[in-house]
């Protein structure tokens, strides 16, 4: 279950968070090794909030221009072996 995560970034400033921390994985079955992911890009369609996805490294690079202050729900995908994303 992917849950809902904060974070503060100081306009002008970049923040790096890891979004699957908090969230809970179950099991595969069919592919043991499995481990949870960042299934698709992060990203924002405002021109002032840059978003940089490392679905390898399961972390998200969040840059706020001096413009961006405010509040941003940023929403992004986890997969886990071959379930669907949640």
């Amino acid at each position: 279950m992917a849950n809902d995560d904060v974070v503060h970034v100081v306009a002008g400033q970049s923040a790096t968070i890891s979004p699957l921390t908090n969230d809970i994985f179950g099991a595969d079955p069919a592919t043991p090794s499995a481990s949870l992911q960042i299934s698709g890009a992060v990203s924002s369609d405002l021109p002032n909030l840059q978003v940089a996805t490392d679905q390898t490294g399961g972390k998200v690079v969040v840059t706020a221009s001096a413009q961006a202050a405010g509040t941003y729900l940023l929403p992004y995908y986890a997969g886990f072996g071959s379930t669907a994303s949640a």
